[in-house]
């Protein structure tokens, strides 16, 4: 919907204009059904907190590592907004109007209410970026608790590389397996139309009364042919866009 969305805005530019999709986006399998979708690109953030190279605190990214699913939920934050978190102590804690003291640092936002807040967001992801969860809490994505280890960024990017791979190869089989389908289907019913022909020549020779029915189903065989021809056209054309 969004790549239909945007056609009447490349064609008033002139230009194409770049779709970038995120969220959910955990495996180079995922990558490429975004892709396919119309995206010219993803944004991943989650994976990437569980490397050796992220500048978080150790305690921050193994978070991720420890979390369960059911651990992962949405909460409302101070400036209106929702996010999604993993829950701890320190969530639990403000959603029973639990207060600690902090006065507003940085005022960085016009929509937080400081005062009614039960903490300061900013301050409270900053301990958390330290690895001081007991005092903040850490955002994540919905699949972090797929995420079983801390890699440096090379392995996870051959990893997403792997899997994106993966998901060609598995897209080019089954067109393949497809398009020879449609091949064997294409031959018998070209068989069957030269049999249908040979026969609908010899009841009119004869004046059979067949010859109306065979005309019928002559022309249903030639117009399904037809279709096939096309239904592999379509799929080569598929093939040879995912190969080019």
């Amino acid at each position: 919907q969004i790549v239909e969305t945007l056609k009447p805005y490349e064609e008033q530019e002139g230009r194409k204009i770049p779709l970038i999709a995120g969220g959910g986006v955990y495996s180079g399998k995922d990558i490429y059904q975004t892709l396919s979708l119309g995206a010219s690109a993803v944004q991943m953030a989650t994976r990437f907190v569980a490397t050796d190279e992220c500048d978080a605190d150790r305690r921050f990214k193994e978070a991720y590592v420890t979390c369960k699913k059911e651990d992962i939920g949405l909460i409302k934050s101070p400036v209106g907004m929702p996010g999604r978190a993993i829950r701890n102590s320190f969530i639990t804690d403000s959603e029973e109007g639990k207060r600690p003291a902090f006065r507003c640092a940085w005022k960085c936002l016009a929509t937080c209410k400081a005062q009614e807040a039960n903490y300061c967001i900013s301050i409270a992801l900053n301990n958390a970026r330290k690895g001081l969860l007991k005092s903040g809490f850490v955002f994540a994505g919905s699949n972090a608790y797929r995420i079983k280890k801390i890699v440096p960024v090379q392995t996870l990017v051959s990893e997403l590389q792997g899997g994106y791979a993966k998901a060609v190869e598995s897209k080019i089989a089954r067109l393949l397996t497809k398009l020879e389908t449609l091949k064997t289907e294409y031959v018998q019913t070209q068989q069957l139309m030269h049999e249908l022909a040979k026969r609908y020549e010899e009841a009119l020779l004869t004046m059979n009364s067949a010859a109306h029915s065979l005309k019928q189903q002559y022309t249903k065989a030639a117009m399904k042919v037809e279709s096939l021809r096309l239904g592999m056209a379509q799929t080569l054309a598929s093939t040879s866009h995912i190969l080019a």
